[in-house]
């Protein structure tokens, strides 16, 4: 192993995480994914005591980039264009005179409100809990507090054994089968 002076590292700590509710988030930046037809959205908290965090984040772990944030996948496929409008919805009425017109980095340094809700994952066979986004909303409904955070989304489990059938007949092991 390469010799480190270990007396010079500072010990990473546990940060503080966001907690699932309502936050005033920024655009940092859009990508499309054109293959897939998707938006890639890359946000961060804009507003309130957990402003910057994902920033914050990334300086604290003194990266030398921002690769962490906040990120929103948006299908605009045929099938998910309605939730698809709803978030640009949102985005059009948390930054007043904005109008999307079909370019996706015209979405950076815009608002939108994002409902953040808990889910279950599995990792190296431990279930653990991360947020993701539940809903969007504009900046003002979420200022308003005018959305509902979800209920945790547990991880699917593998359903417990059948009952037993009631026209289920024991048989002796030392029994003749009958057929």
């Amino acid at each position: 192993m390469k010799n480190i002076d270990w007396s010079s590292v500072q010990e990473a700590t546990e940060g503080r995480r966001l907690v699932p509710g309502g936050y005033v988030c920024g655009i940092v930046k859009a990508e499309d994914v054109p293959d897939k037809e998707y938006l890639r959205i890359l946000f961060d908290i804009a507003e309130g005591p957990d402003k910057n965090y994902f920033r914050d984040m990334a300086e604290r772990m003194k990266l030398d980039s921002w690769p962490y944030a906040g990120v929103l996948i948006r299908s605009y496929k045929p099938n998910a264009r309605p939730f698809f409008k709803g978030f640009l919805t949102a985005v059009e009425a948390s930054n007043p005179g904005y109008r999307f017109g079909n370019d996706e980095r015209t979405l950076a340094r815009r608002l939108v409100g994002l409902v953040l809700g808990e889910e279950e994952y599995e990792y190296n066979g431990e279930v653990r809990t991360r947020l993701r986004v539940a809903s969007v909303r504009s900046a003002e409904a979420i200022r308003r507090g005018e959305f509902e955070v979800p209920a945790p989304k547990k991880l699917a489990r593998a359903s417990a054994p059948a009952a037993a059938n009631d026209d289920f007949i024991a048989m002796d092991d030392d029994a003749d089968i009958p057929f």
